[in-house]
């Protein structure tokens, strides 16, 4: 099977995550093609972390060098429409870090895009792939719990400190990331409750985040 070239753009926290993962060989079938960032010090980094993969200054030359067939797009959320549509317009794929969009009508600019290139969207939901979230799902949408009414769910190990916040300046300001953690980390928690089908009429909702 052919490889799958793919190109990081954002190298901060998760892209370079992602980008070393790759490059490592942890995903089959993938190689690491190109990263991007505008920062000069984070692709000097890329350097020692990622030596002799291809380097870009802006997302628009990545995705037009035809290094790529697909991007994975790591940038602060407001930028997260742009380059999911350019790609799709590149015929690249598309797999988007969460959450997809800020504002509804992103989104829908997002999936419109994704069908008319009839290329692969993915937005990073990966806890989908977590057992123990796919067991409750099971458990739910058999109807062996029967009709839910109510559900708590306390998170114990989801807390971010204050040095989170701090790591970038985007981070949990409404001009750069959209909101707070509704944005920033709930977006799993909103995406498992729906995908095990919980919303019902009448449902109540409560989640509780603390430390250890």
């Amino acid at each position: 099977m052919n490889k799958t070239r793919i190109g990081v753009l954002g190298m901060g926290n998760m892209g370079m995550s992602h980008a070393k993962r790759i490059l490592k060989g942890n995903v089959p079938h993938m190689e690491l093609a190109a990263v991007c960032d505008i920062d000069p010090a984070r692709l000097a980094a890329c350097d020692e972390a990622l030596p002799g993969v291809p380097q870009f200054k802006n997302g628009e030359e990545m995705i037009a060098s035809g290094l790529c067939d697909s991007i994975l797009i790591a940038v602060p959320h407001y930028d997260h429409e742009k380059y999911t549509v350019e790609a799709f317009e590149a015929g690249l794929h598309v797999y988007c870090e969460k959450p997809g969009a800020v504002y509804t009508l992103q989104g829908l600019h997002m999936i419109e895009a994704a069908k008319k290139s009839g290329k692969v969207f993915c937005v990073g939901f990966q806890q989908r792939t977590n057992p123990t979230f796919r067991k409750i799902r099971e458990m739910v949408r058999s109807g062996e719990l029967g009709h839910i009414k109510k559900v708590i769910w306390i998170v114990t190990n989801w807390y971010r400190p204050q040095a989170y916040h701090d790591s970038s300046s985007w981070r949990s300001t409404w001009k750069l990331e959209g909101g707070g953690t509704i944005v920033n980390q709930n977006p799993h928690n909103i995406d498992l409750f729906q995908w095990k089908g919980m919303f019902f009429r009448h449902t109540c909702f409560w989640m509780f985040l603390k430390s250890r």
